[in-house]
């Protein structure tokens, strides 16, 4: 599957999402994040696209923390990997939940969600 290749960027010394330029280099590494405003002791931290969209239309990154249903209603930050998204505590979910998966925040705007 085919996807196409974004990153979000949370700002950790300011607290917000931050716009930023990204270069990479045609094997896909990381050459350059370039922050726009403010950069004063910006340090910024890469969150890549999965490709999926929760059920409400909403794009998943890694860092988002979702909800799902199975046999009872559970709680998953994602993580990425060179193939796929995965979820913490497990490492892939069943096709037959992808459906019901909803993006209820992330980690770094409400850590209070994997506490």
């Amino acid at each position: 599957m085919s996807r196409p290749i974004k990153f979000r960027a949370w700002d950790v010394s300011h607290r917000r999402w931050n716009c930023a330029s990204i270069g990479l280099t045609s094997d896909g590494e990381l050459v350059e994040i370039v922050s726009m405003g403010d950069n004063t002791g910006t340090e910024l931290v890469l969150m890549q696209y999965t490709g999926f969209e929760d059920k409400n239309g909403v794009e998943i990154y890694e860092g988002d923390v979702v909800t799902y249903r199975y046999i009872d209603e559970g709680r998953s930050v994602v993580e990425c990997s060179q193939y796929s998204p995965s979820f913490r505590p497990w490492s892939q979910l069943r096709e037959s939940v992808w459906p019901t998966i909803e993006v209820i925040g992330n980690i770094y705007e409400n850590p209070e969600l994997v506490e």
